[in-house]
């Protein structure tokens, strides 16, 4: 994070050649995608878990606002993650965990799942799949205010 030193998003996926990604199409449909949230403050377990609906290829952090992350995903969407409510102990180094839910008779066995120690948030907003990219999405870059585009040219304007 650029606000953030101690806090690092991250997204894993498979490495794998087309047609073993085809090959595993059914199952990668029922199994969740995730972007974790680690925080060097408390590095044991995640601090946020963020639901995706596909695998993330890219993720950006909006340069003027620390709680949106932004991701570029391999069916072609962007999506948006609003941390608004969790920015502030992420700013601070607090735990986000639920220890109640650790310290549980049964041992914790629900600690990643909806509503279990560690917080998981779905995605506030995203892109249409059919008016958006045709391929995946492999960077993400921030213009500044002073650049425009406008529909007489494709290229950039600055503003004065």
């Amino acid at each position: 994070h650029f606000t953030f030193p101690h806090l690092v998003a991250m997204a894993c996926i498979d490495d794998l050649s087309y047609d073993e990604y085809m090959d595993s199409l059914s199952r990668r449909l029922l199994t969740p995608n995730y972007v974790i949230i680690w925080s060097t403050k408390h590095f044991i377990y995640p601090q946020i878990l963020l639901r995706s609906p596909d695998d993330v290829l890219v993720l950006r952090w909006h340069p003027n606002d620390p709680a949106t992350l932004v991701a570029g995903l391999n069916n072609g969407q962007i999506i948006i993650w609003d941390l608004k409510d969790w920015i502030s102990m992420l700013e601070n180094g607090e735990c986000t965990w639920d220890h109640r839910k650790l310290n549980t008779p049964e041992g914790g066995e629900e600690w990643n799942k909806e509503k279990g120690f560690i917080p998981v948030l779905h995605w506030s907003a995203q892109s249409a799949l059919d008016a958006g990219h045709n391929e995946e999405v492999m960077d993400i870059q921030w213009i500044p205010r002073s650049i425009h585009f406008d529909q007489e040219s494709s290229f950039p304007k600055e503003t004065t």
